[in-house]
């Protein structure tokens, strides 16, 4: 308890600071840990106790994920099953509309243009949408996420080899590349530019939409490559491993140690790389326990679980907007899917800690500095726990009750 008062600290809610832990039955091991509001450093002051629901909205027209299909936020009713970011289906238990007047966020992923709606994310400016950034997993209110952040998105089957990707994808970056699609294109535009070629005689150069693209992509390659270096070379440094880039010579691009392994990686751009590079230079393959190839079009998405990957936030704006808004609260997970991205209303310290929880012990205990509400005690329940210990009283008892009926025993502290 005296590690969850500490936390309270860090809550970022103006108007009440509350905190979570939550440890196994020994005590020995903490599972995980948060406080209400968002993550420190950042703002959170729409709080508005007397507006349930209004802790973040979706315009009319917003596509939730539910058993049936994508509804509209504003057709759903008490009793519809939607799915929630632990890939499962659960209840709708209320609905709310408010007018609202203010800032509409706007998230892109994985884009440049404004106009590419299908990467498109909008939210009012305190809903919270499930976010990583760097190694911690947590709520994040819209108005916060920043790009570079990732948002927990639906994901499906890539129609080429079945990796997971983005609900926006049709093919990962290498089967899109080796479609028979793409291989079509490449080919009218080889003959686009053989028919236009200045040495063939006397004729108009018109390049093509592709040949502006690509030679806009393809601008000052060589900084292009090293921040992609720069980049994989993060990715294993945050797995423990000691990298130093060495580009530009006749080895590995990154020489990455780990106590006594030392490891090459060889990036390359092309789309099938030369795997057998260095079977003629034993000098250099010798110094390495294993050299590691790492494609451009090797692109993966990491899983949040078997529903969700993430996707990188490439773009944020806004615009003020003057129209009705909607919000629903979901039974057990108080989670659901709108827009294909994964968001929740409550950003209280219990649900807050939970999200961090991946061990499945029902003997868990949970120390929180407030007494839980209903919301929060059903997304206790629903987690598994053997007994809640808690310091403040809360407005309403509800919470309490429903532990009485689960039989976790309760004890305040």
């Amino acid at each position: 308890m005296d590690f969850a008062m500490s936390l309270t600290r860090r809550a970022t809610c103006k108007r009440a600071q509350f905190s979570c832990v939550i440890a196994s039955q020994d005590m020995t091991q903490i599972y995980g840990f948060g406080y209400n509001g968002t993550a420190k450093g950042f703002s959170h002051n729409d709080c508005k106790a007397d507006q349930p629901g209004n802790c973040g909205c979706f315009v009319a027209g917003t596509l939730v994920n539910t058993v049936s299909g994508p509804r509209q936020i504003q057709k759903l009713e008490t009793g519809d099953m939607v799915l929630t970011h632990e890939n499962r289906h659960r209840p709708v238990t209320k609905v709310f509309r408010h007018p609202y007047e203010g800032d509409l966020v706007e998230l892109f992923l994985e884009t440049g243009s404004h106009l590419n709606f299908t990467r498109r994310k909008t939210a009012t400016v305190e809903h919270p949408f499930l976010v990583r950034r760097g190694g911690t997993v947590g709520w994040q209110e819209a108005g916060n996420v920043i790009p570079g952040d990732f948002l927990a998105v639906f994901a499906r089957d890539c129609s080429g080899c079945g990796k997971r990707i983005p609900h926006y994808r049709q093919f990962c970056a290498r089967c899109y590349i080796e479609s028979s699609k793409t291989e079509e294109m490449r080919r009218r535009h080889s003959e686009r530019m053989k028919n236009n070629n200045p040495m063939r005689g006397i004729h108009w150069y018109d390049p093509s939409r592709s040949a502006l693209i690509q030679a806009h992509s393809q601008k000052d390659t060589t900084a292009k490559v090293y921040k992609e270096l720069v980049h994989l070379k993060q990715e294993y440094e945050a797995q423990g491993w000691r990298c130093v880039i060495v580009d530009h010579t006749l080895r590995p691009d990154i020489v990455a140690i780990n106590g006594d392994r030392v490891v090459g990686i060889e990036y390359d751009r092309r789309l099938w790389p030369n795997h057998g590079k260095y079977d003629l230079r034993p000098d250099v393959r010798s110094q390495y326990d294993e050299i590691i190839w790492k494609g451009k079009w090797d692109l993966s998405y990491d899983e949040y679980n078997a529903g969700f990957v993430w996707a990188k936030v490439s773009m944020a704006a806004r615009k003020r907007v003057r129209q009705p808004v909607y919000n629903i609260e979901v039974a057990e997970d108080n989670s659901y899917v709108a827009q294909n991205s994964a968001v929740h209303n409550c950003v209280h310290a219990e649900i807050n800690a939970l999200i961090k929880v991946r061990v499945n012990d029902p003997g868990k205990v949970v120390f929180v500095t407030g007494q839980p509400c209903i919301t929060c005690a059903k997304a206790i329940i629903n987690s598994g726990a053997s007994k809640i210990y808690y310091r403040s009283a809360y407005r309403s008892d509800e919470g309490l009750d429903l532990f009485k009926q689960a039989g976790i025993e309760v004890e305040r502290v």
